[in-house]
This record gives structure tokens, sequence and C-alpha cells, in this order.
């Protein structure tokens, strides 16, 4: 119960009072909003301009009100234990921000979801994610982890054909005229190491959700990421593209202060 009262007073703290001011490393905690909470102050970056933080993981569907904000076509890199393109439902909030995105972001083309983990296992693959974002090319799936899910479909599309180790038609279900295949997918690491499928012709927004590592505790759990592989990747991509924006979230437990801060180092280093 009372960590439930103290994720209501951190969101009530940003949502009133906002994250504005500008600081330098190391990063300050304020324990002023409950145990254990931590809150920290927007930065500015010579090349990547504002890094802005949102919170609790339970925040990051405001990333999709700073990507509104874009007018130029764009990709989103999206760091996240989950998917957050759950779709069909009425109210905007953390597990549905993406498919919000696509709707209402005319520039948005593309998300690539880097060291996704939770709700990829097949029997939760239909009710967690986007399946017509995954077919249509625009969401683009690279766990953490090579990992298995289902999809009911005849084919199987050449997005995921792409991203995946194997696929599998499900022969049982065919028969039975329910056709849906397995796919096996790969992981980021594959993809990354590739400079064709890094280097993009757009601008890059990045959004990092601090679930998506395993050394950081959260209250959506966390990831199979280590921080290092993170700033890898994040080093790799900021060398190749230009970055118009960034945003990281889950920044309310101290077992983020560590890993926060080798972030915004990444980013603050050429």
């Amino acid at each position: 119960m009372i960590k439930y009262i103290v994720d209501i007073l951190l969101f009530i703290f940003i949502i009133f009072y906002g994250i504005v001011t500008e600081i330098q490393l190391p990063l300050r905690k304020n324990k002023s909003v409950g145990m254990n909470a931590c809150v920290y102050e927007s930065i500015t970056t010579d090349k990547f301009g504002v890094i802005n933080f949102l919170g609790t993981n339970g925040n990051h569907h405001k990333t999709y009100e700073f990507i509104r904000q874009i007018k130029q076509p764009f990709i989103l890199i999206l760091f996240d234990a989950h998917s957050d393109a759950t779709p069909g439902q009425k109210r905007l909030k953390c597990g549905n921000w993406v498919d919000y995105a696509f709707r209402d972001c005319r520039f948005l083309e593309k998300v690539v979801a880097v060291g996704l983990s939770k709700g990829f296992q097949f029997e939760d693959a239909v009710l967690w994610n986007n399946y017509d974002l995954i077919k249509s090319g625009k969401f683009v799936v690279l766990p953490a982890l090579s990992c298995k899910s289902y999809f009911k479909d005849k084919d199987v599309p050449e997005s995921v054909r792409q991203v995946s180790k194997s696929c599998l038609f499900d022969g049982i279900g065919r028969f039975f005229n329910h056709p849906g295949y397995y796919v096996v997918w790969d992981t980021y690491k594959k993809y990354v190491s590739s400079e064709k499928n890094i280097v993009y012709d757009l601008p890059l927004y990045i959004s990092i959700d601090l679930d998506v590592l395993k050394e950081v505790k959260t209250p959506y759990g966390s990831g199979m990421m280590s921080v290092t592989e993170l700033t890898e990747v994040v080093d790799i991509l900021k060398k190749k593209n230009i970055i118009v924006g960034v945003d990281i979230c889950g920044t309310d437990d101290e077992s983020s202060i560590p890993a926060t801060t080798e972030i915004l180092k990444c980013f603050q280093t050429n």
C-alpha cells in the first residue's frame, strides 16, 4: 500500500510542478515525494537539445505529447521492455501510447523497438502487441533475447521475416481453417551489427524506459538489457544519425541513478 501511495504522490508532483530547470551530472535525488523516489530535471545538450525526464514508467505516454510537436518525418527509437502499442483502447496511457502516436502523429514513419522482453511469448503476443503495425513494417520488433510469438495469419509478412530467425506455420490450425504461424524473433544485436539497419534517412527521436534494463527495479519489472548494452546502441545511433529529441522514464527508484547517469554521459560525449 505504501508503494502505491508513493507512486501516486510522485505522479502528482511531476504533473503539477514539471521538470524544467537545467542540471549537471551527477543527478540530484529528491525524496520529498516519498521513500526511494527520485525526481530528475531536464537537461540541455549541445547536440541533442533537451533531454526530458518523465518520472515513473506510468508517465511514458507523455512521449506522445513530445513527438506530436515534431513537424518533419521521423523515426522513433523505443528502448522498452514492452511494446506500449496495445491496440483498441479508448484512453491514452503508458501501455498504448505508441498505437495512439501512429493515429495522431502524422510525421511518425516507423517505430524501432529495442530490448523488448515482456508480453512477447506466444500466448501473450496477440493480446499485448499490435499485429497490424508489425505486419505493416511500421513497428520493428527487436527483443533483448530471442523469443517465440504466435500470430493468427495465413501468410508471414516480409516485415516479420526480415527480423526473425525462423517462421513455422501452424499445421494443426491450418487444417482446422484457423491459420497461424510461430515466429522466433532475432535479437537487436544482430540488427544493429549491420550498418544498413542503423543509418536512417530520417531523423530519430529516442525514448528510453528504464524497465528495459536488468539493473533497474521499476513498478513494471526489470528487463533483459544491461545499461552497457543500451549505451552501446545509443552510441552507434547518435554517431550515424540526426537526433531530434530524447526522453527517459522509469527514474522513480534509487536503482535508476547509476543507469541514468551512464545514459546521460553517453549523450554528452561525442
